[in-house]
């Protein structure tokens, strides 16, 4: 059952919580508010990751969940959406299935072997990104180093909105700020749906792939550790397809489908179950669905974060970059036309993962470019992101474009990668 607790009137006071065994405390917070938490008797954790006692927690713009296994007291103060205790979590089933991970990581080092290559899929909003920070954060609980890879575009949360990319995780997830992702593996796609541009997206799955499979065989801790990646809510059509190729390239060999029958059953008419151990996990009852307007929002927010810091307190640096210091580059130059909608016998001719150089117009303005590590054209689409800035005015009198960049300095490269994120 879920009882809620914090009417109207209440949610901007100080209010004490008390949080039987198993139970949990479910919070929506939009981006106008700020609610603060403290525990102060028991243990409790959020998404895997420990309380500290008598420390207070400040989250605003979050939704998410204090959970306890053995009870726990807790004090807030600020406002919040939405504020009520849950008795009816998944919570046993994800420990278990953590229990199966650690498992699969010790016969790994006993046998000096992979570890578990985990992929999570589902549709948008049915908890992906919760169960894999869960099952991180439980990982290095466990004195285990996996990777995480992030392919969902939309809510990326290793870099910003547009790109794919992987972290190790070696240290306790941040209750308040989330992974801190020192040394990632981006690869800049542009766009926030997969089927914008689908053989761009393989491509810079491919390319992440490689990056994340070479890097784990320098690491055996890591290697042994294993991944856990997750994945876009597009799981029909062609969006299915792209699940089957994300798997073949990471040489998955487990998948945990959150509450999803169809796919479950499609997945295991599908692959060699020999080879790949598929299970179901029940979405939790306090996953909130989002409209396209919410999306956005958390999208600019990250990209805020990028530059701002999680705190929003820092401050971007401006720079004034001449149009013949820098080189812009669209990938691709725009989705592929099907063959469908060609004259018979004829195929489309644009290499959709082929540089294209663009001039610097005011179209420009408000976009989010990312800087490449290429120090040449051919290269561009295979190489990883050094960074990112925002163009905040483009002057074609004065052939100048000024941005804001996270750090002072020189930009690491003069190749610019353009695509449809603002």
């Amino acid at each position: 059952k879920s009882r809620s607790i914090m009417d109207d009137e209440k949610r901007s006071n100080t209010q004490d919580w008390n949080l039987q065994a198993t139970h949990e405390l479910r919070i929506e917070v939009a981006s106008s508010e700020s609610f603060s938490l403290k525990l102060t008797r028991g243990t409790a954790e959020i998404f895997g990751s420990e309380l500290a006692q008598d420390r207070t927690y400040t989250f605003v713009n979050k939704n998410f969940a204090v959970f306890t296994w053995h009870g726990c007291d807790l004090t807030s103060t600020g406002s919040c959406k939405v504020a009520y205790i849950a008795g009816e979590t998944p919570m046993t089933t994800y420990l278990n299935t953590h229990a199966v991970l650690v498992n699969m990581r010790k016969e790994a080092s006993e046998r000096n072997t992979a570890g578990p290559r985990v992929m999570i899929v589902g549709s948008s909003d049915s908890g992906k990104s919760t169960l894999c920070r869960m099952l991180l954060s439980y990982a290095v609980r466990s004195d285990t180093e996996p990777m995480f890879v992030d392919l969902d575009v939309g809510q990326n949360g290793i870099s910003i909105p547009g790109t794919v990319s992987a972290t190790p995780v070696d240290q306790m997830i941040d209750v308040e700020f989330g992974i801190d992702s020192k040394v990632p593996i981006v690869y800049f796609y542009g766009a926030n749906y997969p089927g914008m541009n689908m053989e761009l997206y393989k491509s810079c799955v491919d390319e992440l792939a490689s990056s994340v499979l070479q890097r784990l065989k320098t690491d055996p801790k890591s290697n042994q550790s294993g991944l856990i990646i997750n994945t876009c809510g597009w799981i029909e059509g062609n969006g299915y397809v792209l699940l089957l190729h994300i798997a073949e390239r990471f040489k998955v060999d487990v998948i945990l489908s959150v509450g999803q029958d169809k796919l479950l059953a499609q997945l295991q008419a599908e692959l060699n179950l020999d080879h790949v151990s598929i299970m179901k996990l029940e979405k939790s009852g306090g996953v909130i669905s989002r409209d396209s307007k919410q999306r956005r929002a958390a999208r600019m927010q990250r990209i805020r974060e990028y530059f701002r810091g999680p705190s929003t307190d820092l401050f971007p640096h401006q720079k004034v970059l001449d149009f013949d210091d820098i080189q812009l580059y669209r990938i691709g130059g725009g989705p592929k036309a099907p063959s469908s909608a060609l004259p018979r016998g004829q195929e489309s001719v644009v290499d959709v993962t082929k540089p294209k150089l663009i001039r610097p117009t005011k179209d420009l303005t408000h976009c989010v470019l990312a800087v490449s590590h290429s120090v040449d054209v051919e290269t561009l689409s295979t190489q990883n992101i050094a960074g990112f800035i925002h163009v905040t005015e483009v002057d074609t009198v004065k052939k100048q474009l000024t941005c804001l960049a996270p750090c002072p300095g020189p930009l690491p490269g003069v190749h610019l990668l353009v695509g449809s994120i603002k």
